[in-house]
């Protein structure tokens, strides 16, 4: 009697592996797709997450200020606002379609941003298209998401799924980006961005300056620094302006001085492993403004005068957070740096702290 019921037992056991083994042949490819297409899913929800907080945030402030209902209506009709990059299977005259394409974007912000008659400080009509620009962002990032989520669910395509997947990651940081400054922006206190330590380091040599004016956008300030002569240039502030607000001053001081020596400042990204890198030197122009890149490089080249980069490396948290600590002695380290490269160039000698210049006059 034992053995039949252990001879039963081990039918039942063999014939449950057996199916087991055959299901997962029959059904391999749904069990993978459904397993590993969770993580589309989860992404989904935490881009859904964050674009109900920045609604909040978004209502707060604009509710303050007695705008809302205005503000609502060109959020919605800015984050549905995109850019078609120029053609470039024709090299010739790329950078200035991009420039002129970039321009027509910042103008078409812009205008949708002084619709809000509220807001009379020029200072914060700035901010607010930084606003709207890093909102139209982390919009699309979610949108491209829902749609790779949406379009798998339908067609269960291992392919498709492999792409989107290989997205995520590079789509998340972007998005995180884009909404931990929001928050800096949004939320009180109101203090400089990581982003910003070009800027902070350029407005720390400008304390000792004999000539300090504000045109355009940019700030620019002349002086003496170890018996060379010293033009400093940075994005304007308290307004989040950046390094393209404050290009057509620098190219303008460029040819004004005809030959400088340039240091460009900036932070960076740090790369996964870099951990105890803080300060680094490179030859070359460190601008994420392709059009400034291209003509610096283009008159450099021409002239053939050096341009220097000083970068600052941040975490991607520090970099797209409020200014901590560590960032400040960074600040202070960077300054040493810059000062150092100096006394090794010719005059005259071009500082441009590149950046977000959110809260720093």
């Amino acid at each position: 009697m034992i053995d039949s019921t252990y001879q039963l037992i081990s039918y039942i056991v063999g014939y449950a592996i057996l199916f087991f083994i055959c299901f997962l042949v029959g059904y391999r490819q749904e069990l993978v797709f459904t397993l590993e297409f969770r993580k589309v899913k989860q992404t989904l929800k935490r881009l859904e997450k964050m674009e109900a907080e920045l609604k909040e945030l978004f209502e707060r402030e604009f509710g303050c200020l007695g705008v809302l209902e205005e503000a609502r209506r060109i959020y919605d009709h800015i984050s549905d606002f995109f850019i078609i990059l120029p053609e470039e299977s024709d090299p010739i005259g790329s950078v200035d379609r991009l420039k002129h394409i970039l321009s027509i974007s910042r103008q078409q912000i812009e205008r949708e941003v002084n619709l809000l008659t509220a807001l009379g400080d020029e200072e914060s009509k700035v901010t607010i298209r930084q606003v709207f620009l890093e909102a139209s962002r982390l919009s699309r990032v979610y949108k491209l998401v829902r749609h790779l989520y949406l379009t798998g669910v339908k067609s269960k395509n291992l392919a498709g799924l492999v792409q989107a997947l290989s997205q995520l990651p590079f789509l998340e940081i972007t998005a995180k980006r884009s909404f931990s400054i929001l928050k800096c922006y949004l939320q009180e206190p109101k203090q400089p961005i990581g982003c910003g330590i070009g800027p902070l380091v350029a407005r720390a040599l400008m304390e000792s300056a004999e000539k300090i004016d504000a045109r355009r956008g940019a700030v620019v300030a002349e002086r003496v620094l170890y018996g060379k002569h010293v033009v400093i240039i940075k994005p304007k502030g308290p307004g989040a302006r950046t390094e393209e607000d404050a290009s057509e001053i620098l190219m303008e001081e460029v040819r004004r001085l005809k030959n400088p020596s340039i240091v460009l400042v900036s932070a960076q990204p740090k790369l996964k492993g870099e951990n105890g890198v803080a300060i680094v030197q490179g030859a070359g122009a460190a601008t994420t403004y392709e059009p400034l890149k291209f003509e610096l490089e283009s008159m450099a080249a021409r002239k053939k005068f050096p341009i220097l980069s000083v970068l600052v490396k941040l975490s991607e948290e520090e970099l797209s957070s409020r200014v901590n600590r560590h960032s400040q002695t960074l600040v202070a380290k960077a300054l040493e740096v810059v000062e150092n490269v100096v006394k090794t160039l010719n005059e005259p000698i071009i500082i441009a702290g590149l950046g977000n210049s959110f809260m720093i006059p």
